[in-house]
């Protein structure tokens, strides 16, 4: 057994060791530190999910912009397409155009129940000319439509009904016709 004794004045004697105190102080510590490790785990996970939503929005920012280029015409081929059809506008005026322009709004005019069998002449050296059509209809009311056609087209002039008559085709009665028309061209 050790004895000691401390013969110091009051004043100067060493104060107890308190070791609650001393507990209660390794606890703090020791709370401190798994607080800071526990906020750094948190403050990393709270990263990592922010990271990937602005990895996402960059994505999709990315698909956005791309989807945008693919709308976007491509100039190069608008500008090859607008010589084309330049050179193609100062090429109407020969004759074998007239044809193209002739037989383009024919097309577009005739209506869907009904046929052209013929036209005549086929010339055209002179702009303006007289032509006949031939064709076959279900009714009179689609020839007269494609009368009102012709004339609306803007590229056919005095469209008269020449002829008409009924005729049995398959078991079916359809309407021969004949127009005579003046072709004037383009506007």
């Amino acid at each position: 057994m050790k004895f000691q004794f401390d013969l110091l004045p009051r004043e100067y004697k060493s104060l107890p060791r308190d070791v609650v105190g001393i507990l209660l102080a390794a606890t703090a510590i020791v709370l401190c530190i798994s607080w800071i490790g526990s906020m750094s785990v948190r403050n990393a996970f709270q990263l990592k999910t922010a990271q990937d939503e602005v990895d996402k929005a960059e994505g999709e920012l990315r698909d956005l912009n791309k989807r945008i280029g693919d709308l976007q015409p491509p100039l190069a081929v608008i500008n090859s397409l607008k010589s084309r059809i330049d050179f193609l506008n100062t090429n109407l005026d020969t004759p074998a155009s007239s044809w193209v322009d002739f037989l383009f709004t024919l097309e577009n005019t005739v209506p869907e129940r009904v046929s052209v069998k013929d036209f005549n002449p086929k010339d055209f050296s002179a702009q303006g000319g007289q032509f006949t059509i031939e064709g076959e209809a279900i009714t009179i009311n689609d020839v007269l439509e494609f009368i009102g056609r012709l004339q609306a087209s803007g590229r056919f002039s005095q469209v008269f009904l020449v002829q008409n008559a009924n005729k049995v085709l398959e078991d079916r009665v359809i309407t021969a016709f004949t127009l005579s028309l003046t072709y004037t061209g383009r506007p």
